[in-house]
C-alpha cells in the first residue's frame, strides 16, 4: 500500500485507475471516490420480504438498461424511485455495487489487458480485487471446452482413471487464484469424460478440464473419504457447458456432510502447516535475504525448506513433510517483493518453481519505492503549473519526470500515437533516414528508475498483490502524458519504455516477459552475451590425438538446407562381410573435444539450453563463431560417430561409439534425398484461411548465413546414390521394427498448416546512446500467411537415423552405468495395460486412415501416456517404440545433447586408459571420472526441461512467439491501412463466457480466436441466449491489441442461430456450408482473398 501523510492506505489498484483526473491536489487519484448520496438513504432498507427483493431485481434490471442505453439521467431516476421506507435496511453488495455504477457513470473508459505472466495471472480485466471468493478461484487458465463425445469410441468405463505423475485421485492441492490472498486447499477426486473434479476446502466443488497448480501433496486421502463426494458428481454423459455452469453455480454437487472428512483432513493439514510457520516464523516472515544470501536464483518449494526450515521439522526419514513443505511455499508466496512464482508444478516435481530476485535488483526497488514516497508526500509538486515545476525538481524523481515527459512529446510527433491504447504508431518523418543522433538523456540516478520500471512492466517481476506495482502505476500518473487510459499497469508501462527510447518501438514484449530462466533478453535484439572468444589453443586441442578413426572416403551426408550453419550430424552406410547386415555411421559434431564441462562457455549455454530461433531474435547456444567453425562438420572435421550394426528387418545387433575425423562431407537438400528415397506427403492437412497479410518493406535479413555449397541428386556418383537408396530402405526397416513395438506411425499426422509471421528489417534502424537508450526510425516488414508443415519437413531417413543414433547411446551408456538425460514416458509404463490396446485397436488404424483423432482422443492420449520426461535412468519411450534413448545428434544447438557427450567422452577416455570396456559401478555408486554424478545431473534437469518447453513455445513454430508480430501486422493493417483486409469476417462461436462476451473462431483469419461483447451484438439476435456453440454470425474488426494478444469484433448480422441457418426475407440462407455468401465480400469472407 502507498501511504501519504494527509491521506490514509490506499489500493495500488485504485490508484493504476487514474482515468482523466488531473495531477492537482484536488483531482488526485488518491482520494476515495464520492458515493452518491441516493446510496446514503439505502442504510434503513429490510431484507425480510422476497416480494421487496423481486421488486428491487426489477428496477435493477431497468437501471442496467438505461444504463446500456447511455441514458445516466434515467439511470438516477430510477435510483432515486426506490421507495425508502419499503427496501431492505442492508443490501447485498453486488446490489449496492450495481446501484452505485447506474447513479455514477465513468463515461467510456477503455480497460487494458496486461499479459498474464507463465506461472500467474499479473494484470488482468477486472481482476482489480484484492481477494475474491471461492468462485472465482481457478485451477484452469485455459477455456473450458464442450466435448461432444463420439459415440464410435471405445469406452474405459467410469471409474477408470489414468495414473499420472503429477496428480493423482486423492492427492491434495493448492488451489488459489492469481489475485486471490487466501489459499484454497482441494482434493483432487476423479476425471470423468475429460472432466477433472475437486473438492475444495471451502465445501465447493470445482471441475476443470486443463487443471494446473503450484502444489502437490501425494496420497492425501483415502478412496473411502472420497466416496461420498464422488457419488455425487454430475452424471455420466452430461454435457461439460452443463457441468460447468452448475458447479459453477453451485447448484449441484456435494453437500458438506458428504465431505465432512475432506474437510476436517484439510483443516488439520492448515493447522499443522500453520504451526510450522510459527516454529520457523524468523525465517519464514522474511524468506528472501536467507534465499538470496545462498545465491539461489531458481528453486523449489522442497529445495527452500533445506534453507528455512528446522530440521525437528522432518520426518523420521529425513524428508520434510507435505504441510511443511506448503508453509515454505505459502511463506515464500506472501512476498510482495523478491520471489515469484516462476512456473506451476510441471511434469513430475509437487511444487512450483519459484524465482529469486538478485540482490542489486531489490536495492534498486527499494530505492525507487522511497523516492515514490517521498514525491506523493509533497501534493504541490503533482500540480501542472510553474509552481509545481519547482517543485518537482526538489525531489529525487522529480528531474526525471520531467525529462521523461520532454522525450514522450518528442516521440509522438515522430510516430503516430493511438490515444485508447497502448499502441504504438508508424514512424511518420517524411525523411526517415536522417541521421540518428543518440543523446543521452538519462541521468547515473535515473537508471535505477529505469531498471525498476523495466523489472515491472517488461520482465514483469512482481505479484498482482505486490505493494510495487503502485510505484510504476504512480510514475505514470506522475508524467501526465497517460490520462486517458483507465487503468495504468504493465500494458501501459511498456508503452513509456518505448516512448522513452528505453525499449526500441518493434520490440515484442513476450521474450521478456517469457524469457528462458537464466537468459538476459538483450534490448538491441537477441540475448545479452558477455562470454569472451575460446581461446585458439583450447579450440585446437584434441583429448584423442593420433586415436582418432579416419574416416577417409567414407561419403557422410550431411541433409540440411543450403543455408544452414550449424551441421552437427551426417550419416553414412558401411556394407560388411554377412549378407544382410550393415553398419550404419551416425557422425555428430564434436562439441565435447573443444567445450570443456565446466568452462564458462558451457554454462552460457547451459542457461540458454538451445539455440533461440525467436523470430527476429536468433540467438546461438553457442555464440562464438569459432566454435561454430571448429566443430561443424566439413572435411576435416571431428566428429563423434554412433555406429548401429542393423539387419534388413531393422533390428540393432550391435552398438559402438567412436571418435573420429571425416574427409568426404556431402552436402544436400532434403528435397534432392527425396528424389533418390521418395516419400509421401503429409496426411491430414487442415485447410485454413488463405489470407496473405504484409504490412512495411520487405528488405534486408535479421539472420544472416552463410549459403554453402551443395550437391543435387544429378551431381552424386553411382556410388552414393546406391548409398542413399540403402540407407533409405535400412532406416525404413527400422520404423517398421520400431512400429512393431507401437511407436506412433505417421509422426506427421495431425500437423496443421501454421500460422507463422515472417519478418525483416525493413527501413529499421536505431542508434544506443551511452546512458542505454535509443533512437531509432523506420518499422521493420511482417507477412502472415498459412505455411505447410511440408516447407520445413526433414526427410524420413534423417528422422529415423538420429532416432537410431538416440537408442544407440542410450543402450551403449546403460551397458556401462553412465547416468545421462534419457528421455521416458513413465506414465505410460503406468498405464500400459489400457494405453497398448487403446492404440493398437482404435488409435493407430485412425492414422492409417488419414483421419484426424477428437478432441476427446487427443485429450485421452495425453492422460494415458503423459509427456516425456528426462530422467537420469533408462525408460520406455512409448511414442519411439524404444526401451532406451537419449538425444545427441545436435550438441551445437542442445545443452541436453551436449550434456550427454561430456559424459560420454570421460567414458571413452576411461576405456581408452585401460583398454577394456567399462562395467556398471555398484548400486548407489557413480564411476568417479564422470564430469557429473547421478545426483548432479538430477539436479539440473528439472530446470533444463523447463527451459526446453519454454524454449519450443517461443520458438518461430511455437505457441506463443510469434503470436505478437501476427497481432501487430493486423494492428498495423486496421489503424493504419498498412495493407487491406477484408470487411467482414465469419465468426463461428466456440463458447460463451457468462455475461462477458462470446468467444468464437475466424475461419477467413487464419482461424484466430476473437472476443464478441454482447454490447457488439448490435441487435443481430434478439437475445444472446439465442446463440449456442457451433452458431455463426458475420462480423467486422473492432479492436486489435498486440500486446495482449486481444482480437475483438462486433457483430453485422446473424448466419447461423440455435444450430439453424437463417434464412433472409428474400428467402435464401444467410449460411450455407460455414460460408457467407451473401455481398461482394464474399471471397475475402470465406478466407480466399489474398493481398
Amino acid at each position: 500500500m502507498l501511504q501519504s501523510k494527509l491521506r490514509p492506505f490506499v489500493c495500488w489498484q485504485c490508484v493504476a485507475r487514474s482515468a482523466s483526473n488531473s495531477l492537482s491536489p484536488a483531482g488526485n487519484s488518491l482520494c476515495r471516490p464520492a458515493v452518491s448520496k441516493t446510496l446514503s438513504s439505502w442504510r434503513n432498507f429490510s431484507t425480510s420480504s422476497s416480494y421487496k427483493r423481486n421488486l428491487l431485481s426489477s428496477l435493477f434490471d431497468q437501471i442496467d438498461d438505461a444504463k446500456s442505453k447511455s441514458k445516466s439521467d434515467d439511470a438516477h431516476s430510477l435510483v432515486d424511485s426506490l421507495p425508502e421506507g419499503e427496501i431492505p435496511d442492508r443490501l447485498p453488495a453486488r446490489e449496492r455495487l450495481r446501484a452505485w455504477d447506474a447513479a455514477n457513470p465513468q463515461g467510456k473508459i477503455m480497460a487494458i489487458h496486461d499479459i498474464l505472466t507463465p506461472s500467474n495471472q499479473q494484470d488482468t480485466l477486472n481482476s482489480l480485487s484484492s481477494a475474491q471468493s471461492s468462485e472465482s478461484n481457478t485451477m484452469d487458465p485455459d477455456a473450458e471446452e464442450d466435448a461432444d463425445q463420439d459415440q464410435n469410441r471405445p469406452q474405459l468405463g467410469e471409474d477408470f482413471q489414468a495414473n499420472s505423475l503429477l496428480m493423482n485421485p486423492g492427492d491434495l492441492i493448492e488451489a488459489r487464484a492469481g489475485s486471490s490472498r487466501v489459499p484454497l486447499l482441494a482434493v483432487y477426486i476423479c476425471q470423468r469424460e475429460g472432466v477433472y473434479y475437486f473438492y475444495c476446502s471451502d465445501g465447493s466443488l470445482h471441475a476443470r478440464m486443463r487443471p494446473k497448480t503450484n502444489f502437490v501433496a501425494p496420497g492425501f486421502a483415502t478412496e473411502a473419504e472420497l466416496a461420498p463426494v464422488k457419488g455425487r458428481l454430475p452424471p455420466l454423459g452430461t454435457p461439460v457447458s452443463v457441468i460447468m455452469d452448475r458447479v459453477k453455480g453451485g447448484n449441484e454437487g456435494p453437500s458438506r456432510e458428504d465431505g465432512q472428512a475432506l474437510l476436517n483432513k484439510m483443516a488439520e493439514f492448515v493447522r499443522d502447516a500453520d504451526l510450522v510457520l510459527q516454529e520457523n516464523h524468523r525465517k519464514l516472515d522474511d524468506p528472501y535475504p536467507v534465499l538470496a544470501k545462498q545465491g539461489l536464483e531458481y528453486i523449489t518449494a522442497h529445495e527452500a525448506a533445506e534453507h528455512l526450515l528446522s530440521d525437528k521439522n522432518r520426518n523420521p526419514d529425513g524428508k520434510f513433510p507435505d504441510h511443511a513443505v506448503y508453509a515454505v511455499q505459502r511463506a515464500i508466496k506472501s512476498c510482495e517483493i523478491g520471489i515469484r512464482v516462476f512456473e506451476s508444478a510441471v511434469f513430475d516435481l509437487k511444487s512450483c518453481i519459484l524465482e529469486v530476485l538478485p540482490p542489486h535488483e531489490m536495492e534498486c526497488i527499494q530505492a525507487v519505492e522511497n523516492m515514490v514516497r517521498e514525491l506523493y508526500a509533497n501534493p504541490a509538486a503533482l500540480q501542472d503549473d510553474p509552481e509545481g515545476q519547482r517543485q518537482l525538481m526538489r525531489h529525487k524523481i522529480g528531474s526525471f519526470i520531467i525529462r521523461a515527459r520532454q522525450q514522450i512529446d518528442r516521440y509522438r510527433t515522430e510516430r503516430q500515437f493511438k490515444d485508447e491504447w497502448p499502441l504504438i504508431g508508424l514512424d511518420q518523418r517524411q525523411d526517415q533516414k536522417v541521421d540518428l543522433k543518440a543523446k543521452p538523456w538519462l541521468k547515473p540516478e535515473d537508471l535505477r528508475i529505469m531498471r525498476f520500471l523495466h523489472l515491472w512492466a517488461a520482465k514483469q517481476a512482481f505479484t498482482i498483490d505486490s505493494r510495487a506495482n503502485v510505484f510504476g502505476s504512480q510514475i505514470l500518473r506522475a508524467t501526465g502524458r497517460y490520462s486517458n487510459s483507465e487503468f495504468l499497469g504493465k500494458a501501459v508501462g511498456w508503452q513509456f519504455l518505448q516512448e522513452v527510447g528505453w525499449i526500441l518501438p518493434w520490440d515484442v514484449q513476450s521474450r521478456h516477459t517469457r524469457h528462458v530462466p537464466g537468459t538476459i533478453p538483450d534490448r538491441a535484439g537477441g540475448l545479452v552475451n558477455n562470454l569472451e572468444p575460446l581461446p585458439v589453443e583450447i579450440s585446437a586441442h584434441d583429448p584423442y590425438p593420433g586415436s582418432r578413426k579416419d574416416w577417409g572416403d567414407v561419403p557422410a551426408f550431411a541433409i540440411d538446407a543450403a543455408e544452414t550453419e550449424d551441421i552437427d550430424d551426417a550419416v553414412s552406410v558401411e556394407r560388411t562381410s554377412t549378407a544382410d547386415q550393415y553398419w550404419i555411421h551416425v557422425h555428430v559434431a564434436d562439441v565435447a573435444s573443444v567445450v570443456q564441462a565446466n568452462s564458462a562457455h558451457a554454462q552460457y549455454a547451459e542457461r540458454l539450453s538451445e539455440t533461440h530461433y525467436y523470430p527476429g531474435h536468433f540467438a546461438r547456444m553457442f555464440p562464438d563463431l569459432g566454435i561454430l567453425h571448429n566443430v561443424s562438420l566439413a572435411p576435416g572435421s571431428r566428429a563423434l560417430t554412433f555406429s548401429g550394426l542393423v539387419n534388413e528387418q531393422g533390428e540393432l545387433l550391435e552398438c559402438k561409439i567412436t571418435p573420429g575425423i571425416l574427409r568426404n562431407v556431402v552436402n544436400i537438400e532434403p528435397a534432392e534425398v527425396q528424389k533418390i528415397c521418395p516419400q509421401p506427403p503429409l496426411p491430414g492437412m487442415t485447410n485454413q484461411s488463405g489470407l496473405t497479410l504484409c504490412v512495411g518493406e520487405r528488405s534486408g535479413s535479421f539472420y544472416q548465413s552463410m549459403v554453402k555449397k551443395t550437391k543435387s541428386a544429378d551431381d552424386l556418383a553411382t556410388h552414393e546414390v546406391e548409398d542413399l537408396k540403402l540407407l533409405g530402405r535400412l532406416t525404413t526397416s527400422y520404423e517398421l521394427r520400431r512400429s512393431k513395438n507401437y511407436a506412433s506411425p505417421h509422426r506427421g499426422v495431425g500437423k496443421e498448416n501454421r500460422v507463422s509471421p515472417e519478418l525483416w528489417p525493413g527501413t529499421t534502424r536505431f542508434q544506443l546512446a551511452p546512458d542505454g537508450t535509443f533512437r531509432s526510425s523506420g518499422d521493420m516488414a511482417i507477412e502472415v500467411a498459412i505455411r505447410s508443415p511440408d516447407v520445413d519437413r526433414v526427410s524420413d531417413l534423417v528422422t529415423n537415423s538420429m532416432i537410431l543414433a538416440g537408442e544407440i547411446a542410450g543402450r551403449w551408456c546403460e551397458d556401462r552405468g553412465i547416468p545421462v538425460p534419457y528421455r521416458t514416458m513413465p506414465q505410460a509404463t503406468m498405464n500400459m495395460d489400457v494405453l497398448l490396446p487403446w492404440v493398437k485397436n482404435y488409435l493407430y488404424p485412425l492414422f492409417e486412415a488419414n483421419q484426424q483423432p477428437t478432441k476427446e482422443d487427443v485429450a485421452l492420449i495425453k492422460q494415458l501416456a503423459g509427456p516425456a520426461l528426462l530422467s537420469t535412468n533408462p525408460g520406455r519411450h512409448f511414442w519411439l517404440g524404444l526401451n532406451h534413448y537419449v538425444k545427441v545428434t545436435s550438441p551445437l544447438r542442445r545443452y541436453l545433447d551436449v550434456l550427454a557427450h561430456f559424459q560420454i567422452h570421460a567414458a571413452l577416455a576411461e576405456e581408452a586408459r585401460t583398454g577394456k570396456s567399462l562395467q556398471p559401478p555398484p548400486e548407489g555408486e557413480d564411476h568417479s571420472f564422470l564430469p557429473f554424478t547421478r545426483a548432479d545431473l538430477a539436479a539440473k534437469l528439472p530446470l533444463l526441461a523447463v527451459r526446453e518447453a519454454k524454449i519450443r513455445a517461443l520458438s518461430t513454430h511455437g505457441p506463443s512467439g510469434p503470436k505478437e508480430y501476427v497481432y501487430q501486422a493486423l494492428a498495423r493493417a486496421f489503424y493504419f491501412n498498412e495493407a487491406p483486409l477484408p470487411s467482414t469476417f465469419e465468426f463461428h462461436i466456440v463458447e460463451s463466457l457468462a455475461t462477458r462476451h462470446l468467444r468464437g473462431m475466424l475461419p477467413g483469419l487464419w482461424n484466430l480466436l476473437a472476443d464478441l461483447p454482447y454490447r457488439n451484438l448490435n441487435g443481430a439476435v434478439k437475445l444472446s441466449s439465442q446463440l449456442i456453440p457451433g452458431d455463426i454470425l458475420e462480423v467486422k474488426l473492432a479492436r486489435i491489441m498486440p500486446l495482449g494478444i486481444l482480437l475483438e469484433v462486433e457483430a453485422v448480422r446473424a448466419l447461423r442461430v440455435g444450430g439453424e441457418d437463417v434464412v433472409e426475407d428474400y428467402g435464401s440462407s444467410a449460411a450455407a456450408g460455414g460460408k457467407v455468401i451473401a455481398d461482394a465480400d464474399a471471397q475475402a469472407v470465406a478466407g480466399e482473398a489474398s493481398v
